[in-house]
């Protein structure tokens, strides 16, 4: 079997494997997820030393000077002694294909696949903790960067995936995991505003925080308290741990003095996206302007994949960054026009231009075609009204900021092609304009959409200070 067969086959296996696995039970779910570290892992190794070698077969090994010192002596020696190649490993792949291919890769997403090959070492020598989908959820980390690298330096992938109907399955865990993933930021913001709530409470309330630690005691019987990733006291409980291969990576517990929570859950989502509690807590308040787009962009409506308090972080969030989110949004939704405004011309032109003969014979006339385009069918596009939605219930019902920011005007070239009445068998070439002009209007979206906007108590306006930046 050729290389680049054998990775692909591997990658086919790992995703199929991967839509089936919900409806694998007990030992045969575990023996599944098996198969799909190491058929994942295997075609990641095999596709990406395929892209190494095609660059420079001496890449693939670890021993590359003890290599060209025994060749050049079996040519000088006219010898014909065996040589000994020892290739590189899973990592060195990784490395040498983002150096020599120039593959953009952050550190969290490099850690992903340091992550993925400490999956399978443990799949090898240890035993593996498959609760809480921990695995699940590194794969549909690691996969889109996978898919990237192989589809920027794989000429033949983009058919493999289409043949093998890949896309819509790939698709479905990155979002899947996008779902996720806002969910468990949301309870964990969530879990910080109580946090900061009782601490502030406690700064307001000296005699009750002298109370508190007076009562505490942290050698009490059978409990051993820990420093709190938010508050930094040693009065956390550590309740579950994730473990790999015998190495612990991350604890989740509860903080007996702020009240801070991490459930199972939310550590392995804190793992798998920051490694720590400490680089989150450095970075959650940003780390949603990091996936706003992915947010937004979702297929599923916000309201239906969110609960209503969910949804309420969500809108404290914008309520206190609104100048900041809003920019975002009208950039959104400015290129998703500008794409569909470039769609539709496009489309009028081939289904209602070109090939008629009334334009023809205008063209042939007037030497050209002038079109002024309807875009009334744009606002009933199911992205644009979908994008459109999550905005609205994003920021709680208001859609007005877009409007005289999202508009757009465009004059797009076509050629008519059109047979000359005056000269036989030969055609005649002009060009046709078609302008396309948009402005947003958010009255055209009332009513369209299913969420009730919700009022604002006086405690959530408190709350929404804290998110200032």
């Amino acid at each position: 079997m050729k290389i680049l067969d054998n990775g692909f086959h591997s990658f086919k296996n790992a995703i199929n494997s991967l839509q089936y696995l919900e409806k694998a039970k007990d030992q045969n779910y575990e023996y599944t997820l098996k198969e799909i570290i190491i058929s994942l892992h295997h075609s990641v190794e095999t596709l990406f030393k395929y892209i190494i070698k095609s660059t420079n077969e001496y890449l693939l090994y670890e021993n590359v000077n003890d290599i060209f010192s025994q060749k050049s002596k079996n040519f000088i020696e006219n010898k014909n002694n065996d040589i000994k190649y020892q290739t590189i490993k899973f990592i060195d792949a990784i490395d040498r294909v983002i150096i020599l291919k120039n593959e953009k890769m952050s550190s969290k997403q490099y850690n992903f696949f340091i992550t993925l090959n400490e999956y399978r070492n443990a799949l090898t020598h240890f035993e593996l903790e498959t609760e809480n989908k921990q695995i699940e959820h590194l794969i549909a980390n690691v996969l889109p960067i996978i898919y990237r690298i192989l589809k920027n330096n794989i000429p033949e992938f983009k058919e493999f995936v289409k043949n093998n109907n890949l896309q819509a399955n790939v698709n479905s865990i990155i979002k899947e995991e996008l779902n996720w993933k806002l969910k468990q930021h949301i309870n964990l913001v969530k879990k910080i505003q109580n946090a900061d709530a009782q601490i502030k409470y406690y700064d307001r309330n000296p005699k009750e925080k002298e109370k508190f630690f007076k009562n505490h005691n942290t050698k009490e019987k059978n409990i051993s308290y820990e420093k709190c990733p938010y508050c930094n006291k040693n009065t956390f409980i550590r309740t579950d741990t994730i473990i790999i291969g015998f190495e612990e990576k991350i604890f989740s517990g509860e903080c007996k003095f702020c009240g801070f929570k991490s459930s199972k859950e939310n550590a392995l989502f804190i793992f798998n996206d920051f490694s720590s509690y400490e680089l989150y807590l450095n970075e959650y308040f940003t780390y949603i302007f990091d996936i706003l787009e992915e947010t937004i962009c979702n297929e599923n409506n916000l309201d239906k994949i969110l609960e209503l308090e969910e949804i309420k972080v969500l809108g404290q969030l914008y309520e206190s960054n609104k100048e900041e989110i809003e920019d975002v949004f009208i950039q959104i939704v400015q290129k998703k026009v500008e794409e569909l405004c470039e769609y539709f011309a496009e489309a009028y032109f081939n289904k209602h231009v070109n090939g008629y003969v009334e334009y023809g014979e205008e063209m042939l006339t007037e030497g050209s075609v002038s079109i002024d385009l309807s875009l009334d069918d744009l606002e009933c596009d199911n992205e644009l009204v979908n994008i459109i939605n999550n905005i609205y219930v994003f920021t709680n019902g208001n859609l007005e900021f877009l409007d005289g920011k999202v508009q757009y005007s465009n004059e797009f070239e076509y050629s008519i092609i059109y047979p000359n009445p005056n000269w036989d068998n030969e055609d005649t070439e002009g060009p046709c304009y078609i302008q396309a002009d948009y402005k947003f209007d958010s009255s055209n979206f009332w009513g369209a959409f299913d969420f009730e906007p919700y009022e604002i108590s006086d405690d959530e306006d408190d709350d929404n200070n804290m998110w200032s930046m």
